[in-house]
């Protein structure tokens, strides 16, 4: 997923994952992984670039996680010095992989069950 800043100002990308509809017993066992890519766009490498946003249950994603909260260089500086370089520039992106699958502990029950949930980006002004 590429989170692109079309704006004219720096902004904050903050995540939010909810089921939209289907079974809730499968939706409670799927996992999922998220990183940035980091220096190279490959989050699959193991460079020192990426960094994991959230790896867990899709079910106790903490809704609000900021993904653009390392210091690459096509991320903003923070001229106030009030927080991280967190922001994604204008007419830049920030490039977040994912990896879902279902939980080695699921049992019978969850086949032939389908689940549906949403992925929300939200482009938050930096407050701090």
């Amino acid at each position: 997923m590429d989170v692109y800043n079309s704006g004219s100002l720096p902004f904050e990308a903050q995540l939010t994952v909810g089921q939209t509809s289907g079974d809730a017993n499968l939706y409670n066992v799927v996992n999922i992984t998220m990183k940035t890519v980091g220096w190279d766009s490959d989050c699959t490498n193991g460079d020192g670039g990426e960094k994991v946003i959230y790896s867990g249950p899709v079910s106790a994603f903490p809704n609000g996680i900021t993904a653009s909260d390392s210091a690459y260089w096509h991320l903003a500086n923070e001229d106030d010095a009030s927080g991280g370089p967190d922001n994604i520039r204008a007419g830049w992106s920030e490039r977040i992989c994912q990896k879902v699958g279902v939980d080695s502990s699921a049992d019978n029950s969850v086949q032939g069950t389908s689940t549906t949930f949403v992925e929300t980006v939200d482009a938050v002004q930096d407050n701090d």
